[in-house]
Parts: structure tokens; sequence; C-alpha cells
């Protein structure tokens, strides 16, 4: 495992939906609402981590401001933070 850095679950998922929000994202005056439907279990499979962490974590990133969740809808109200939570640009959209 050399030369692999280690991301916690909360920069895993960040980067998880900044990428979701580059392949299915339309920006409106609330944020960027992702155009696919995933419920927590599959977000947990696409992270490899368990649907209670990111239950967890969505419900702190919601607190924050950051996205606003509801049933199989997730939007990133403030895209720009998480990126720079993560360290990267914020997501450019194809729309």
């Amino acid at each position: 495992m050399l030369g692999r850095h280690r991301h916690s679950n909360r920069d895993r998922l960040v980067h998880l939906l900044l990428d979701l929000a580059e392949q299915f994202g339309i920006q409106d005056s609330e944020g960027i609402h992702l155009r696919i439907k995933l419920a927590h279990q599959e977000i947990a499979n696409l992270m490899g981590s368990t649907r209670e962490t990111v239950t967890i974590l969505l419900g702190q990133l919601k607190s924050e401001g950051l996205v606003d969740v509801g049933r199989q809808r997730i939007v990133l109200v403030q895209a720009e933070q998480l990126a720079i939570s993560v360290h990267r640009n914020a997501p450019s959209l194809n729309s």
C-alpha cells in the first residue's frame, strides 16, 4: 500500500458527490441537483462504506449547509465549499 493515500469516509463521499455532480448535475438557484437517484446503500457500495456511515455523513453535510438530501435526492448547495474541503476544483457541469 505504499504510495496510496488513505482518505476518510467523509472525503471519499465528498469526492463521489463531486464526481456525480460533474456527470449528472444540473445547476439551479438551490445548487447542483444530481439527476441520478441513489439510495444510501448504493452510495455506500460506490464508496466502499456502509449505509449507516453514508446516512450519518450526509446528515453532517446537511447540518453544515453543504448539501440538501431527500428521498433519493441530493443537491450540492455549496459545491465550491465541498470541493475546497477535499482540495479540488468545483465541478464543471456539462448541461
